[in-house]
């Protein structure tokens, strides 16, 4: 018995099949950004990241700053850019983490990585920061840090030295646990 297909049936199993790619698609593209957002360099051994947060760099607001500036306090730095989508959620947890820490001894600083002052201008007269933000724009700081990827988080303790790094989006939990790691709340 033969079975034919009207044109209908035809395009019917056409979309169909384009519908299983885009999925096919979409899957290895999500475990590509579940990978890229997961890695962590300062838990990779052959990544050669200087132990301490000694860097000063160029201000929006004029001056140079860095976490030297903040000895004794622990020192939340974001390295992030203008084009980075992944980077406006990382800024929102910022936010509410800041928030917490709220007179704990606790610093932010957001570092615009490989851009220049005009652009970070712009982005920030539209996105305002609640705390300093630096200007990387030769990217010389991140790649001395082996900044892979963005958002990425690197928080420093009260000594100095760095804590913590996290590629990826952090959420306001594991913010939160690795500033207590670094020394927040004590004294």
């Amino acid at each position: 018995m033969h079975v034919s297909t009207t044109p209908l049936q035809g395009g019917v199993f056409a979309l169909l099949r384009w519908i299983l790619l885009l999925v096919v698609a979409f899957a290895i593209l999500a475990g590509a950004m579940i990978w890229l957002f997961d890695f962590t360099p300062a838990a990779t051994p052959s990544v050669a990241i200087p132990p301490t947060a000694d860097f000063r760099l160029a201000s929006l607001a004029g001056g140079r700053t860095g976490p030297p500036d903040f000895a004794g306090e622990v020192v939340v730095v974001d390295f992030w850019a203008t084009w980075c989508t992944p980077c406006r959620l990382q800024a929102i947890y910022l936010e509410q983490v800041r928030e917490h820490f709220a007179g704990q001894g606790v610093r932010f600083l957001a570092v615009a990585t490989g851009e220049d002052e005009a652009t970070v201008r712009r982005y920030v007269e539209r996105t305002p920061f609640p705390y300093p933000v630096l200007l990387d724009s030769t990217s010389d700081v991140s790649r001395r840090y082996q900044i892979l990827g963005l958002p990425t988080v690197m928080i420093v303790d009260r000594q100095g030295r760095i804590s913590s790094m996290r590629t990826g989006i952090s959420d306001p939990a594991t913010l939160r646990e690795a500033i207590l790691r670094a020394g927040a709340g004590e004294v």
